[in-house]
């Protein structure tokens, strides 16, 4: 951010203390007085800038932009235009054509030619070059001039080497895109854009696109693509400890550093639990609820919101426990589920008022002593808005440790009291041991009650 008072005698250029590419150079009596004006730069990172062109179903179609610069004035207009100076990354394909280039030039300054070719090899080398210039010509005379043919592919023929481009300035006013038709860009240098700002805006860039993209198009593009410059891709990872898996950790991470995560609580001791949740987005300083549905209950107190930041770990820890432990009997663990919410204001948006037949949004420019959106004096400022929206739900489990085993039946002894004679104890236990299980198959043979079969059985489990 740049902070700056401007004279209104004086002509001043300001120059970007995070880019130094980016200058407002404004001239003598710009202003009706002194003003008071900020400068701020968001850059885009290569990062970004291909996520969304990944994302994103036309992005494609944008090849490079500028960084987004936020401006506030107290002047609703200017009594000169501002030459304004950004930096703007060059074609891909352009950049690399000149890069080749530059290699091949320092290749052949690096190692000269030693040997150049003698005259016989140049006098052949002629010849050649005359010989296919006459047979070339003979095939014309006989077949007529060849025809050039072009394979339309439509956007598809468009690829990433197209050396064509178009440069669009578009500009933020009362939250809205537009796109700037009759601002005119000119390329100071391979990285430096040039133009001219006649009126003050909010924000403003520029975008490189493809021949292909129409004008309709840019506006939408710009708007999506400074709505995803606010966007994390997050995830969120809850992990319970191996001895007591009631105690539990949850963390909001990037997705790149998911894997990190995970190592850093395992080595706390959270080994175990459900898998990352879906990817989810979200914003610098989202205010992320935790709530709990199922038959699980949080028994600590834990923070009434989670602001999120990507440079600080987002992380908690608390112990949970089952709600009613006479429930889910035919499962052997408690099972529970984990909401995460996001809490954020809805501000109602204020459309800027006609002003003598024209709309200041549309980049015309104010009378002296005109402003943005003046209204009514008893007109009531819009009321906020709290509202929530769903992130996703985690499932969590915990074992029930105090079911013990079911313990297997006693079984009373059996014994036979008559004893005398050849059938014995002894012999109807080896007996028995010998069948096994084939003791049902004999008594049903045999026709045996239903209630000595059930004897029998009991002496093979016994033996």
């Amino acid at each position: 951010r740049d902070y700056t008072t401007l004279a209104p005698n004086k002509s001043h250029k300001i120059t970007s203390s995070f880019d130094q590419r980016i200058t407002l150079n404004m001239e003598k009596n710009t202003f009706g007085k002194a003003e008071h004006f900020l400068l701020q730069v968001h850059p885009i990172d290569s990062a970004t800038f291909h996520e969304f062109r990944t994302r994103q179903p036309n992005g494609k179609r944008l090849l490079t932009c500028s960084s987004v610069v936020h401006t506030q004035w107290e002047s609703n207009y200017f009594g000169k235009p501002i030459e304004v100076t950004v930096s703007c990354p060059p074609n891909p394909a352009k950049a690399k054509k000149m890069a080749l280039a530059r290699k091949l030039k320092d290749e052949k300054m690096k190692n000269p030619p030693k040997n150049p070719n003698p005259i016989e090899e140049q006098e052949k080398e002629k010849e050649k070059e005359n010989a296919r210039k006459r047979m070339q010509e003979f095939s014309e005379t006989e077949n007529g001039p060849a025809k050039v043919t072009k394979w339309y592919m439509g956007e598809y023929g468009h690829s990433e080497d197209d050396e064509t481009d178009r440069l669009h300035f578009v500009y933020m006013m009362g939250g809205k895109w537009l796109l700037g038709q009759d601002v005119v860009i000119k390329q100071l240098k391979v990285d430096v854009l040039h133009f001219r700002l006649e009126f003050p805006v909010e924000r403003f860039m520029v975008l490189r696109t493809r021949t292909s993209l129409e004008e309709d198009a840019v506006a939408p593009m710009a708007a999506s693509l400074n709505d995803f410059l606010g966007k994390r891709f997050v995830e969120v990872v809850v992990r319970q400890k191996f001895d007591n898996p009631c105690e539990v950790a949850l963390q909001v991470t990037p997705v790149s550093r998911l894997d990190a995560v995970v190592k850093q609580l395992a080595q706390k001791g959270f080994e175990s639990g459900p898998a990352p949740s879906h990817m989810i987005s979200l914003q610098e300083g989202d205010m992320v609820e935790v709530g709990f549905a199922g038959n699980i209950e949080c028994t600590d107190q834990l923070p009434e919101q989670l602001i999120y930041k990507s440079n600080i770990a987002t992380v908690t820890y608390f112990t949970v426990k089952e709600e009613n432990k006479f429930r889910q009997k035919e499962q052997e663990f408690y099972s529970g589920l984990i909401q995460l919410t996001r809490r954020y204001v809805m501000t109602p948006t204020v459309r800027a008022k006609k002003v003598q037949g024209s709309v200041f949004t549309q980049g015309q420019n104010l009378g002296q002593g005109q402003s943005l959106g003046q209204g009514d004096e008893n007109q009531q400022p819009p009321q906020k808005e709290w509202k929530q929206d769903k992130l996703c739900t985690i499932q969590i489990n915990i074992p029930k440790f105090h079911i013990e085993p079911n313990t297997e039946p006693k079984k009373a002894p059996v014994s036979l009291n008559h004893n005398n004679g050849p059938v014995d104890n002894d012999l109807l236990m080896s007996l028995a041991v010998a069948l096994g299980d084939e003791w049902k198959r004999v008594a049903h043979y045999l026709g045996v009650h239903r209630v000595r079969l059930q004897v029998g059985s009991i002496i093979t489990c016994i033996h």
